[in-house]
């Protein structure tokens, strides 16, 4: 920052970038307005992946889990998805009803709880071993 040198522009992406998550040092994720999830190496910028599946709606939150091999995003179009980043194919979606927006995913740090946000006031908290799609825990925000 301190050069402001330019190092890559990420031209894939439709439309504007919406979020970032870097996969260890060497690949950066990008999702955006257009609602593809890029995968890059950051040694050269190169595209090594492109992840399809949010439709209509843009990316709002992208986690990768602890291990690098998988990662987990949020779009306006009430989905979360499970990514395979070693193969760059699809691995999980699940659809959360009853909400206008998912704006945030972030995982626990030993990866075997995720936590998504649901019209920014509503924590949802999910175990990696239950296949049912059930929160285990949920949390309401209310202002003061």
């Amino acid at each position: 920052l301190g050069t402001r040198v330019e190092l890559a522009e990420l031209m894939e992406h439709e439309d504007s970038v919406l979020s970032l998550a870097f996969v260890g040092d060497k690949f950066l994720l990008s999702g955006g307005n257009d609602g593809k999830l890029l995968l890059w190496r950051t040694a050269d910028w190169n595209l090594i992946g492109s992840f399809k599946g949010h439709k209509p709606g843009p990316v709002t939150s992208i986690a990768v889990h602890p291990s690098g091999k998988v990662a987990l995003s949020t779009s306006l179009d009430n989905s979360l998805r499970m990514w395979n980043l070693e193969t760059c194919r699809p691995a999980s979606r699940q659809r959360l009803s009853g909400f206008r927006t998912l704006s945030e995913v972030r995982w626990s740090p030993k990866g075997d709880t995720y936590c998504v946000v649901g019209d920014d006031r509503t924590l949802m908290f999910f175990s990696v071993d239950d296949t049912t799609g059930v929160p285990r825990q949920v949390v309401e925000h209310r202002s003061r």
